[in-house]
C-alpha cells in the first residue's frame, strides 16, 4: 500500500535530509545518500543496493559504477563519526 505524505510530513522529511546532508559533508556522500534514501523510500521491491542502483540508472553501463558508489557509501562511510556529529548537532530534534 502506497503512503502519501501530507505537506507537513514532506517538509519534515526535506528538513531531515537537509540536516543529514550537512553532516555528510562531501558532495559524493550527499549524492549517494540521496539516491540510497530515495531507493529505500521508493517503490522498489527489493531494498538493497543493486536494485536501488538499477532503478536510479538511466544507462545500463553506468549501473555497475553506481552500485559500487552506493556499496562504498553504505559500507565504508565513517558512520560512528557521522552519527555522533548528527546527534551532537541536534539532527534528531
Amino acid at each position: 500500500m502506497a503512503r502519501i505524505a501530507d505537506r507537513e510530513g514532506t517538509k519534515r522529511l526535506e528538513d531531515y535530509f537537509e540536516r543529514i546532508g550537512k553532516v555528510l559533508g562531501r558532495r559524493e556522500r550527499r549524492e549517494a545518500f540521496a539516491i540510497y534514501a530515495a531507493g529505500l523510500l521508493g517503490d522498489c521491491e527489493r531494498k538493497s543496493v543493486e536494485p536501488i542502483a538499477a532503478q536510479a540508472c538511466s544507462e545500463p553501463e553506468a549501473c555497475r559504477a553506481l552500485t559500487e558508489r552506493l556499496l562504498n557509501f553504505v559500507g565504508e562511510s565513517p558512520w560512528d563519526t557521522l552519527w555522533s556529529s548528527a546527534l551532537c548537532g541536534s539532527l534528531w530534534d
